[in-house]
């Protein structure tokens, strides 16, 4: 319960920090560099991965599905953002 507690607003802080500075980003560079920092290997969600060996055994799919999903929003962001400066 802790972790799960500890975990879920870790993972929702993480989102509204990309968010927040998704908006800011205005080249395929910066966009890059958000990529590094929110998927790379040292990255916040690479650590959540790591955290998930913690989590009691039944409740890791759980932790897990929501890390996942923010990694496929993270990447679906920037795959959007990347299209759009490409295009403009």
């Amino acid at each position: 319960e802790q972790i799960q507690a500890v975990m879920q607003p870790t993972i929702e802080t993480l989102r509204q920090e990309f968010h927040q500075e998704l908006s800011l980003a205005k080249t395929t560079t910066h966009l890059e560099n958000l990529k590094v920092k929110y998927l790379g290997k040292k990255s916040p969600i690479q650590n959540l991965m790591r955290a998930l060996k913690d989590v009691p055994p039944e409740k890791r799919p759980e932790c897990g599905k929501w890390i996942n999903d923010l990694k496929e929003e993270i990447t679906a962001a920037l795959d959007n953002n990347q299209e759009k400066l490409l295009a403009s």
